[in-house]
């Protein structure tokens, strides 16, 4: 295990007014944010910020640990890191990532049998071709954009197919996803659209007819929802959305810190393996 680039080595200095007024595209914190995390722990563990909507910045574990335990002073309602909070009702709900207790555990519970180890294999084929076709569509090339070209693909292809959505209309989705995870991170109006976009689709994409032989999230939502009542069914209509931006957006930051980790370390470590027998604690 490798320590990340130091700010000596990449040059990089506390942001002015930190404290008072963080900005999370600030050059020098997107240069080496594990710096900017030291000195902050040491100068002022928490930071606020009237940008984008406002914002607070925890840095140091325990507050971080005690904020997230304290359910009842700080909802999970809202996910967003930019842009302001929505007001209640109006935001865009996530179970369970955005569910607060006693709901949580019970979306969870709903959620769990299709993220079991079995249940993901099945799309490990899928996540290697992905990353072999996107790797060759940019090999040669000095310079690439891993964060866009490559991080960002995988899972929207990935998580496409684990909705069980039309193969048509996999671009689509794509699109949206783009357009609320990045565009939407500056332009809310986009977001706004892109989340209305995504709202509307998957509420007629639920109410109809079943497919065929697909074991898709949404028809294993779908066949939950018919044992319910009107009311339940409309609130079930909801949580085929987390997969279709929570899903996203934790496993779009997942490759993207592997490969930004790798490009900023100073030891270069051992090129990993790419097959199960590297790693045989995780067969």
């Amino acid at each position: 295990m490798t320590e990340p680039a130091t700010a000596h080595e990449t040059g990089t200095t506390f942001p002015a007014d930190w404290a008072e007024d963080y900005d999370l595209y600030d050059s020098s914190y997107l240069a080496d944010p594990f710096s900017v995390w030291r000195q902050m722990r040491q100068q002022c563990p928490v930071a606020r910020t009237s940008r984008r909507g406002g914002g607070w910045m925890l840095s140091r574990y325990a507050d971080i640990t005690s904020a997230a335990l304290d359910t009842g002073a700080f909802s999970s309602r809202a996910v967003e890191v930019t842009g302001p909070v929505p007001g209640p009702g109006r935001e865009l709900p996530l179970p369970p990532v955005t569910s607060d207790p006693p709901g949580h555990a019970a979306d969870r519970k709903l959620l769990l049998p299709l993220f079991s180890r079995k249940a993901v294999a099945r799309f490990e084929g899928l996540t290697r071709e992905t990353a072999a076709r996107l790797i060759e569509s940019f090999s040669g090339r000095d310079e690439v954009d891993a964060a866009s070209e490559f991080a960002r693909d995988i899972p929207v292809v990935v998580t496409s197919r684990m909705l069980g959505l039309p193969r048509a209309d996999e671009e689509n989705f794509h699109r949206w996803t783009v357009q609320m995870l990045k565009d939407g991170a500056e332009d809310y109006e986009v977001r706004a659209a892109a989340v209305s976009q995504i709202r509307g689709y998957f509420t007629r994409l639920v109410a109809g007819p079943k497919a065929p032989g697909n074991p898709g999230i949404i028809n294993y939502l779908r066949e939950r929802g018919g044992r319910r009542s009107h009311a339940d069914r409309r609130a079930h209509r909801r949580d085929v959305i987390p997969h279709a931006d929570s899903r996203n957006r934790h496993d779009v930051e997942r490759p993207g810190a592997a490969l930004w980790h790798l490009a900023t370390t100073s030891v270069r470590p051992r090129r990993p393996g790419l097959g199960p027998s590297a790693h045989p604690c995780r067969r």
